[in-house]
């Protein structure tokens, strides 16, 4: 212990003998801006869709990274020179990062109101308040559900990596200052146990908890941790102390494995994972190698690169909003022409908001601390208020006088349905609802996945004063044996699981006589493949694109679960598949009021039926050869397909928007649906 304090005695002593010169900012090195210009168009470009950069998600990462070299620089400077001020560096983040933010926002406020539905205003004010607070990764993790909305429609997605670094900002100053006084070689030992730690924690969620993964800061830390160690060791060198060779090399390599992973990686890239030391070790190699006279050096520090690194902070909070207003207000995603257009956009907004809010805000002669302090906390305070405004109003439903911004477009049914108890019902894994009615009355029992699900709540309204009723709804998981769905990557869904099916066909057995209601999107588990309408409505890849891994084939698993059902007695009603749309219905409807092209919502939306019935045809064939005089059927295509329009499935009829999404039934399309299953059900229960 004594001789550690008397090495940092000595630190301390050349501090004090260098401190007219450690007080000052870090020495500008152009071709940090040049990969900061790399990492932010890198991101640019993938938003935008372009394919051929399937990996540019990758530049988050790279930012992370100069990130972590860049503060810890800053800090461990200070430190030395033994004038770091906690205040100080919170003021200079908040001169960075805030004038810049909430102008963005300021503006994106207007097309909020105008283009968004009012599902999407609530979900918008949330994010206000999640941003305001630094939290909007949290907020990004928790809505990483189902029934939530496409990344691509929310304005605001991309402040999560801000939040990441917001916290980073907060917690590990904090970090240094407790022990810093351990000296150098303790610090970089706790940093890299923590970065180890958090490395293998990342790998592990990738493929067990990815949302969580993705956004939080933990599985995020060793990315900084990576440029810490960077600045650490380049703390006081005019060099990286390698020979010209060797950096050569290096930076060499950085930039190819920047560039690999930009190329060959995608969507289905576990992430952030082992496969994230690619970019990050390649933005830690260039950060130490490319030094004046390499080839990555020459590319990085031209005048372009460094002109675009320098306003890369602006160009990154504008351009995710211009996307997702245009995918707001276009019919279908954009074309590339248009999507290029809005990257070459972002340059002159990011140019204008860097040269008249970023930098007059971060110079101390033109805005001093109570300054910046006051018109952050009133902005946050207003963002908050506004934002919990947004979201208790529902969206502001009563935005003009378009009647289809109060329609029950948005709401699934689904959330409605509780128990006995109070307690909601929808996707409950093993627990299920019951509702008991009178010890003599029949059993209706509903089984299946989210389609089942959104029918369930209106059933049970109907229902329930005439009969007993159980809910054994489970999303993505239809009922059948032998069913073992894994997740995206491989790993087997916690939530559906032969021992879950189990459970629900035990409870289904357990009554005797019942009538059970079976209902989902089975076309999907037969196919293991997204809806493409063959019209231009191609429904994104998501987990419903993962193949289900079977003890049996599928087909073998649901029709032996329909004859365990049968051989125990119980009467069974098939609803056949719900038609698939292949594009969220009911901002299709809102953009065509924005559009001024829909007449109080008479126009009717279409898809062909043809390919309806080719994508059905399997899962139509399966279920009409369960030849038993227990089987009832009811067929929703019926009342959707052939009949309005020739040769066309509707989605709405005029006035009622019959989906929620692309798939789901919306409250009218579960009623029409359901008024079927009703009558069924009343002509089985009069002929007991």
């Amino acid at each position: 212990m004594r001789r550690r304090c008397r090495i940092f005695d000595g630190q301390r002593r050349v501090a004090r003998a260098q401190k007219p010169n450690s007080g000052s900012r870090l020495r500008k090195r152009a071709e940090i801006d040049g990969l900061r210009a790399v990492a932010v168009m890198l991101v640019i470009l993938f938003h935008a869709g372009f394919e051929a950069f399937s990996g540019g998600f990758v530049g988050i990462d790279i930012f992370l990274v100069i990130s972590g070299y860049l503060i810890t620089t800053i800090i461990i400077t200070d430190l030395r020179a033994e004038n770091f001020s906690l205040g100080n560096f919170y003021e200079r983040r908040a001169r960075r990062i805030l004038p810049a933010l909430f102008f963005v926002i300021l503006v994106s406020l207007p097309f909020a109101w105008f283009y968004l539905l009012p599902k999407d205003i609530e979900a918008f004010g949330k994010s206000l308040v999640a941003v305001s607070t630094f939290t909007s990764n949290f907020l990004f993790w928790s809505e990483a559900g189902y029934f939530d909305t496409a990344a691509e429609f929310k304005p605001l997605l991309h402040t999560w990596s801000l939040a990441v670094e917001e916290q980073y900002y907060i917690l590990f100053p904090l970090f240094l200052m407790l022990f810093w006084r351990f000296g150098t070689r303790f610090l970089l030992i706790a940093c890299a146990l923590l970065g180890i730690a958090s490395l293998v924690v990342a790998h592990i969620g990738a493929y067990t908890l990815p949302a969580a993964n993705y956004y939080l800061l933990p599985t995020r830390g060793w990315e900084l941790l990576l440029g810490v160690f960077a600045a650490f060791y380049l703390a006081g060198r005019e060099s990286s102390g390698f020979s010209r060779l060797a950096n050569q090399a290096l930076s060499l390599a950085g930039a190819a494995l920047i560039l690999v992973a930009t190329f060959a990686f995608d969507s289905e890239t576990p992430f952030p994972s082992l496969y994230a030391l690619a970019p990050t070790v390649g933005a830690l190699l260039i950060i130490l190698a490319a030094r004046e006279g390499t080839i990555v050096w020459l590319v990085l520090s031209n005048r372009v690169l460094v002109g675009i690194g320098l306003i890369s902070y602006s160009a990154y909070l504008w351009h995710f909003p211009l996307f997702v207003f245009a995918r707001h207000r276009i019919l279908g995603e954009p074309e590339p022409w248009l999507m290029a257009v809005l990257c070459v956009v972002t340059i002159p907004l990011a140019y204008l908001s860097w040269r008249f809010i970023e930098k007059p805000f971060r110079d101390k002669s033109q805005t001093n601390r109570v300054q910046i302090v006051g018109l952050g906390a009133t902005l946050a305070v207003g963002f908050i208020a506004l934002g919990l405004f947004g979201a208790m109003s529902g969206g502001f439903p009563e935005r003009g006088d378009n009647p289809l911004l109060t329609a029950d477009l948005s709401t699934p049914l689904t959330f409605a349905l509780t128990d006995d108890a109070g307690e909601l019902c929808y996707d409950r894994g093993r627990d299920f609802c019951v509702f008991r009615n009178d010890e003599d009355a029949a059993w209706v029992q509903i089984v299946g996945d989210s389609h089942a699900a959104t029918l369930a709540p209106d059933l049970v309204a109907r229902l329930r004063p005439h009969v007993n009723l159980a809910s054994l709804t489970n999303s993505q998981c239809w009922p059948m044996i032998g069913f073992k769905k894994h997740s995206r990557f491989g790993v087997p869904d916690l939530d559906c699981t032969p021992e879950i099916q189990q459970q629900r066909l035990d409870a289904l057995l357990a009554r005797e006589n019942s009538i059970i209601v079976i209902a989902g999107r089975l076309p999907v588990y037969l196919t293991g493949q997204s809806f493409n309408n063959q019209e231009g409505g191609q429904e994104e890849d998501n987990f419903l694109l993962t193949r289900s891994l079977t003890d049996k084939t599928v087909k073998e698993g649901v029709r032996d679960y329909i004859d365990l059902l049968l051989a125990a007695g119980h009467r069974v009603l098939l609803v056949y598949p719900i038609p698939e749309v292949g594009f969220d219905v009911p901002r299709r409807v809102f953009q065509l009021t924005m559009l001024g092209d829909w007449q109080a919502g008479k126009t009717m939306l279409t898809t062909r039926s043809d390919v309806f019935h080719e994508r059905n045809a399997d899962a139509f064939a399966l279920l009409d050869a369960v030849d038993h005089p227990g089987v009832v059927r009811v067929y929703p295509h019926e009342l959707f397909c052939d009949n309005q329009v020739a040769e066309k499935c509707i989605v709405n009829d005029g006035g009622n928007v019959f989906y929620h999404d692309d798939d789901h039934p919306s409250s009218a399309g579960a009623v029409l649906i359901n008024t079927r299953i009703v009558e069924k059900i009343e002509d089985m229960l009069t002929t007991d």
